[in-house]
C-alpha cells in the first residue's frame, strides 16, 4: 500500500466503495423491471376478465329469465330490460 501513489490509493478506495453501490443499484433495477413485468401481466389479466364479467352478468340475467318463466314469477326491473334485449 505504501508503494501506491495518492491517485492510485484514491482510485482503489473509490472502487471499494463504488462496487457495492453499483451491485445494489443493479439488483434494485432488475427487481423493479421484474415488478413492472408482473404488473403488466396482471393488467392484461384484468383486461381479459372484464369481458368474462360482462358475459357472466348476461348469463345470470338469462338464467333468471328462464327461471322466472318456469315458475311464472315477476322479474325485477333490471332483468326485465335484459329480457327485452334477449
Amino acid at each position: 500500500m505504501q508503494r501506491l501513489s495518492f491517485t492510485q490509493k484514491a482510485l482503489l478506495i473509490s472502487s471499494v466503495f463504488l462496487l457495492p453501490l453499483v451491485l445494489t443499484a443493479s439488483i434494485l433495477t432488475r427487481d423493479y423491471f421484474a415488478q413492472i413485468e408482473f404488473i403488466e401481466s396482471e393488467m392484461d389479466g384484468v383486461t381479459a376478465l372484464q369481458g368474462y364479467v360482462a358475459l357472466s352478468k348476461l348469463a345470470s340475467d338469462y338464467r333468471a329469465i328462464v327461471d322466472s318463466r318456469l315458475i311464472k314469477a315477476e322479474l325485477p326491473a333490471d332483468i326485465q330490460s335484459a329480457s327485452a334485449r334477449v
